[in-house]
């Protein structure tokens, strides 16, 4: 008798999870760029540096409250992108949007360079949780959103 409610208990909870849990939308985007590491890094890797590179993004500010490092994005239609710094390497950063009109929530990123060779390969990538929209949409609207910055990037830098 145990052994029928354990096994019962554990395929009802297994259920439960797999209809309720969403799983994460993934969108993963990369560019090898002419340039070398140091000079891409120069270039892309501060915090701010996204307002310089990115065609959508007219304004950026970058603000520190206690240990944590938040930054604003101002873009083109004057929609405002929240976001905190959670992470860096020499050669990496990542993010989470608090707050935006993306259709995104639970948004979590990493912009990375590599050497490749004498060159760099880029990368850009997050998880998130779709709102307002479905999954595909979503990541159709992230993966452009990626794409037109890394199309930025390699035209200033090369490939």
């Amino acid at each position: 008798m145990l052994k029928t409610i354990t096994k019962t208990a554990l395929i009802g909870a297994f259920c439960a999870l797999t209809s309720t849990a969403a799983l994460a939308v993934e969108v993963k985007k990369e560019v090898v760029l002419g340039a070398d590491v140091a000079t891409t890094w120069k270039k892309v890797g501060s915090w701010c540096a996204i307002a310089n590179w990115h065609p959508a993004v007219d304004k950026c500010q970058e603000m520190k409250k206690r240990d944590n490092l938040f930054r604003t994005l101002t873009l083109g239609d004057g929609a405002k992108v929240f976001e905190k710094f959670t992470n860096r390497t020499k050669s990496s950063y990542s993010y989470t949007i608090l707050e935006s009109p993306l259709p995104v929530t639970n948004y979590a990123a990493t912009f990375s360079i590599t050497p490749e060779g004498k060159k760099t390969k880029l990368t850009w990538s997050t998880h998130f949780d779709a709102k307002g929209k479905t999954d595909e949409e979503a990541a159709g609207i992230i993966a452009g959103i990626f794409q037109a910055g890394l199309d930025a990037i390699q035209k200033d830098l090369g490939k």
